[in-house]
């Protein structure tokens, strides 16, 4: 009889705990999936990068090509949003390109100053400094409060041009104008 309780009282405690196990093995797969699509939807348009971007989309595609009923779900959250976001990426990776050759053209014109630790630049976001990009050509134009070799401070005017070659920015060139 002892033996009999035990088992009874085994019983009622393993039950739910392996239905809940069996259940959530079912369940588990559906739900990442699921899970996936809504975090795509939050982290897609707030990428910085293409990269990140469609390591989004691969994990949406990827959801979907699993659980095909979730389709609804992919297309009312994130691919119907596809490609107004990839624009919004784009543009905050070129920015970020452009910001980064920017101040990496200020470390090409310190090289060429007698006293690059004293000398002075604009901000990117000054109206006083232009930066642009065409294709993989990214050019810059700013000023420079620099001192001479007699210890006067003198403005100059500078265009940098580098090119990105595969993520890698390159000098073409460092003119004083």
């Amino acid at each position: 009889m002892k033996k009999f309780i035990t088992y009874i009282v085994v019983a009622i405690i393993a039950l739910p705990i392996a239905g809940g196990i069996v259940y959530s093995f079912f369940v588990t797969d559906a739900d990442l999936a699921k899970s996936s699509i809504e975090k795509a939807y939050e982290e897609a348009p707030e990428s910085n990068t293409i990269a990140e971007f469609e390591k989004q989309m691969a994990l949406v595609d990827s959801a979907v090509a699993q659980f095909p009923e979730l389709k609804s779900l992919a297309d009312s959250l994130v691919y119907s949003n596809k490609n107004e976001w990839l624009s919004q990426v784009e543009k905050r990776e070129s920015d970020g390109l452009i910001r980064e050759a920017y101040y990496l053209s200020i470390e090409e014109v310190k090289q060429k100053l007698k006293s690059p630790g004293k000398a002075q630049f604009p901000s990117f976001n000054s109206a006083e400094s232009k930066a642009w990009r065409n294709e993989n050509i990214y050019i810059s134009q700013f000023w420079c409060d620099a001192q001479n070799a007699f210890g006067g401070t003198i403005r100059s005017n500078w265009q940098v041009t580098l090119k990105n070659k595969a993520g890698t920015f390159v000098t073409v060139e460092v003119a004083e104008y």
